[in-house]
């Protein structure tokens, strides 16, 4: 509050390039601790951190062993937000299918590149003790990584609403319910924010959240909606040309793929966590 309470995502603009600038932070100072040695044994800060988190390398894995895939599945996560495509492109300015796809191209390769560039360097710092919240393997008398957390903490404050406007809107069709007035609109958001708020608050693993999620419901909206979508368009819309079929068929191997990936990185995570538990 009070962003989710707003009536259009225009709006949001430039608390958006705040929390992009605010991501690039975090991983700034990820980078010039990676480069300074401070979590390495002997560095400054590798006392400061629990045995579970401090640097580990050199191990050897199985040849086929899945334990990538919980990660696959949290990269999933971000590019689940096709549900406020047709809000993005309408309040898209000299809104047009061109100026449109340039955009999107153009955010999932910032995109990408981001979280590459902080997966490869907690990797490279922590080694296979990096967390799933990455933040957790620093120290807290670190003031990059203090720096950091709040930086990503206003990140998560400023974006929160682009994710929350899609859930309340959906849920508000699935149940059917008619909102007239803004009266009755902010009341509904209020409530389904009260119950978000709730039920994070027994919820600390942000690694199984996002893995399990991204594994399934994401797998969902990432691949096979998408792809049954483009599939259905080109049989009612297309031309019939071999260039549509192959690309048709190119389509639907890419959602297999992500769905065999999806759900081993699922399985994956609930093994770990009930041999953990256990």
């Amino acid at each position: 509050l009070p962003l989710c309470l707003m009536k259009n995502l225009s709006a949001l603009a430039p608390f958006s390039a705040v929390g992009m600038v605010a991501v690039l932070t975090a991983l700034g100072a990820m980078i010039v601790r990676y480069r300074d040695g401070s979590y390495q044994p002997g560095g400054t800060f590798y006392d400061d951190i629990p045995h579970h988190l401090q640097p580990s390398f050199g191990h050897k894995s199985r040849p086929w062993s899945t334990s990538a895939l919980p990660f696959v599945c949290m990269v999933y996560t971000s590019f689940d937000m096709h549900y406020n495509s047709p809000s993005f492109y309408t309040e898209l300015r000299q809104a047009s299918i061109p100026r449109f796809g340039k955009a999107v191209g153009c955010s999932f390769a910032i995109t990408a590149a981001i979280y590459a560039a902080i997966a490869v360097t907690g990797f490279l710092t922590f080694g296979e003790n990096a967390d799933s919240d990455i933040l957790n393997n620093y120290s807290p008398h670190d003031g990059l990584a203090i720096l950091s957390r709040l930086a990503i903490g206003l990140s998560s404050l400023l974006s929160y609403p682009l994710n929350f406007i899609g859930v309340r809107d959906n849920c508000l069709d699935i149940f059917g319910v008619e909102v007239d007035t803004p009266t009755k609109l902010n009341l509904f958001s209020l409530l389904l924010l009260s119950f978000m708020t709730v039920t994070s608050c027994f919820i600390t693993d942000l690694g199984l959240i996002n893995s399990i999620g991204g594994g399934t419901a994401v797998t969902l909206v990432d691949f096979v909606f998408p792809a049954l979508m483009f599939r259905g368009a080109i049989r009612k819309f297309g031309r019939g040309s071999p260039a549509e079929a192959w690309e048709v068929q190119l389509v639907l191997g890419l959602m297999v793929v992500g769905v065999v990936l999806g759900l081993l990185g699922v399985w994956d995570s609930i093994a770990v966590q009930l041999s953990t538990e256990s």
